[in-house]
């Protein structure tokens, strides 16, 4: 059986909404499959993703990996993948999800994502980008969610994001993003879901913006607010 941690406050909000999901843990007696059991697979045609939770994933192992031409899901929890490697995966047609946790990255990841024109999800949050990498990402036609960390992502990353032409899911950590940033989303009525960790937004901020947008799904901090209009 495979255990979820889910943060606490989710626990208390009753909100299974995330944009993503959340950090799985294997328990002792259960093995994954390999890397080289999930290509297997998928050269067999019995699938499309590669999902290692425990299994570490270097630059080294790309070149088994960029052959997969049905490839849909690169999902490494473990990753050790460095921005020349994701550079590599511009050679996968069909890759529409891709999340790297594990080694650091920063704006040179961003720029190459940015070439992988079939990505739907990004999500990197182990990172310190900025808003300069943010905008190369407007380069992605069929981006609808995106998940990125740094502390020098600032409210001109959020305004350049409103600007994103399909994107509906956006979760920012240890973002210092402000009230004035959450201006820039008051006439977005195409986005479905804010997900700030680590801001600086205020109660005014966040009442402004649920007067504009009644609708946004918000959590600050993992949480809903106790006078947004959605809280379960």
């Amino acid at each position: 059986m495979i255990f979820l941690v889910l943060p606490f406050s989710l626990l208390l909000t009753g909100c299974a909404r995330d944009v993503e999901q959340p950090q799985v843990i294997l328990p002792q007696d259960l093995v994954e499959p390999t890397l080289a059991e999930q290509i297997a697979a998928i050269e067999r045609g019995e699938s499309d993703r590669i999902h290692l939770i425990q299994g570490a994933v270097g630059d080294e192992d790309l070149p088994r990996i960029i052959n997969l031409k049905p490839l849909r899901e690169l999902l490494l929890d473990n990753s050790q993948v460095t921005s020349a490697g994701i550079k590599q995966l511009q050679k996968l047609p069909k890759l529409g999800h891709l999340r790297l946790r594990g080694r650091p990255l920063d704006d040179a990841a961003l720029a190459a994502a940015a070439e992988i024109k079939s990505l739907r999800i990004l999500n990197l949050p182990h990172g310190d980008f900025t808003d300069d990498g943010v905008q190369s990402l407007a380069k992605l036609p069929n981006l609808v969610q995106l998940r990125l960390a740094g502390k020098h992502l600032t409210d001109r990353a959020l305004a350049r994001m409103m600007e994103f032409p399909v994107l509906l899911r956006i979760h920012l950590l240890n973002a210092p993003i402000t009230d004035e940033g959450l201006k820039a989303v008051h006439g977005n009525k195409r986005l479905e879901s804010l997900y700030l960790d680590g801001s600086q937004v205020t109660e005014q901020g966040l009442r402004d913006l649920f007067a504009a947008l009644p609708e946004l799904h918000v959590h600050i901090d993992q949480a809903h607010a106790d006078f947004d209009p959605l809280k379960h």
